[in-house]
């Protein structure tokens, strides 16, 4: 029944007022648009503003603060420990002159602290490197070369890695501070022809431990090395002295080694017959500049390949010097050069005759191959005489040329095979005597 009332209620309205235009007052369309931009704010849309980039900017702008807070945080002073080969350095860095920690550089340090360095009886190698940790940071030491530290900052987090080789880290960094104009040693000698021998002597007595380095040529550890440089070229010498477990100076001096010339000769013809032929020394040496020549009689010569003629036989040695721009010598020696023209009689000790009749003693390379004439090798032979008997002591051929032997003929028979006697006397060019005897066997071919 009340149901009813009101819908009859709601039409008398809708006929009454239905063409009634109702304006409305500012409060109310000022209340309304509120409404509806306060939900449109809390509704996500990409083209609008909304709550979800109003919280995005908010927490960005936090991030900032904070990031800017830490940079701005003052970083204490930081040890750090690095190893070396068989050399622990200690090094104190002030942190606070820079304040990105991530930006510290261990290559080029502003300012060189106060430095320690200690002797380390075992190397460390990288199986056993122990993590060092000091205030904010931790480094992973290793002696492998070169060494590899892993430095990793706590706050913020960030990880770098430095390669550090010895001679950056011993050399470049703590013996820039230590590099003395003193000399801690001095050498023999700074320029020499290889192989060249130097010895070092340190010149203070308060250096406990040395560190010694060649160059390309190697290192010691000894007080007073003695050094030999084998091959040439220009080494830095440098020494690292330490005194109480520190490094109290670096020194170096350059030693400069020259190369020595080659030296090599023959002699032409290579059996020469001297005092007969004149010799020719022939230089295929090189690296030089200036030769000298001694041809074991007293004289000399300074030509570069020169001929020269001995007065008489002998046993000379030759010997050939040669320098170069630098003053460095070498030089080869030949004892007895003339060994193999020595004068000598030789005698075979058969032959066999040629059976188409006598040849008067005359050979030749083709009868030698078929050993048809009896007769001496011989060298520097001037007087010469030959006799061959019969074993009854019969004179059955004679000679006084050492070019003709004996055919085996006798008043143009052919004799009998068989053993016959021979002697031979004379005199070498070198006016030394000989006289020999002996046997041939005559055989029938």
């Amino acid at each position: 029944m009340n149901a009813e009332k009101d819908i009859q209620l709601e039409e008398l309205f809708r006929k009454k007022l239905g063409s009634t235009e109702v304006m409305l007052g500012p409060r109310f369309n000022s209340s309304l648009m509120k409404k509806l931009a306060r939900r449109e704010f809390m509704t996500f849309n990409p083209a609008k503003i909304n709550i979800f980039y109003a919280g995005g900017i908010v927490v960005a702008g936090i991030a900032a603060i904070l990031v800017l807070s830490l940079n701005t945080k003052e970083i204490p002073p930081v040890n750090r420990s690095y190893i070396s080969e068989n050399i622990v350095v200690n090094e104190v860095i002030d942190t606070t002159a820079n304040k990105n920690p991530a930006a510290v550089v261990l290559d080029e340090p502003t300012e060189q602290p106060a430095l320690t360095i200690t002797a380390v009886k075992t190397a460390v190698s990288a199986e056993n490197a122990v993590p060092v940790t000091n205030g904010r940071e931790t480094i992973i030491e290793s002696n492998e070369p070169p060494v590899e530290i892993t430095r990793k900052t706590l706050e913020p987090a960030v990880i770098k890695k430095d390669i550090i080789t010895r001679e950056r880290l011993i050399y470049n960094k703590l013996a820039a501070n230590n590099k003395n104009t003193t000399k801690l040693f001095v050498p023999s000698a700074l320029k020499g022809c290889s192989p060249f021998s130097v010895k070092f002597a340190i010149t203070s007595e308060k250096i406990d431990s040395c560190h010694w380095s060649f160059g390309s040529a190697g290192v010691s550890s000894e007080k007073a090395p003695e050094w030999i440089f084998t091959s040439p070229g220009d080494f830095e010498v440098r020494l690292e002295a330490f005194s109480a477990g520190r490094l109290t100076g670096v020194y170096s001096e350059n030693i400069t080694v020259y190369p020595r010339p080659v030296v090599r000769f023959e002699i032409s013809p290579e059996q020469a017959i001297i005092p007969d032929e004149e010799v020719r020394f022939i230089n295929y040496s090189s690296g030089a500049v200036r030769y000298l020549w001694d041809f074991g009689d007293g004289y000399s010569s300074q030509q570069f390949e020169p001929l020269y003629r001995y007065k008489k036989f002998g046993n000379y040695t030759v010997t050939l010097k040669a320098y170069n721009e630098y003053g460095c010598t070498d030089s080869v020696i030949k004892p007895d050069a003339f060994a193999s023209s020595k004068c000598y009689i030789e005698f075979p000790n058969a032959f066999i005759p040629n059976k188409n009749g006598p040849s008067g003693g005359l050979y030749s390379q083709k009868s030698d191959e078929l050993a048809q004439v009896f007769h001496p090798v011989s060298l520097g032979v001037t007087n010469y005489k030959l006799k061959i008997f019969s074993k009854q002591g019969i004179l059955i051929f004679e000679s006084s040329d050492v070019n003709i032997g004996w055919d085996g003929y006798l008043n143009g028979q052919l004799s009998a095979p068989g053993v016959y006697i021979w002697q031979a006397s004379g005199q070498y060019r070198t006016g030394e005597s000989f006289s020999k005897i002996g046997d041939v066997t005559l055989l029938n071919n």
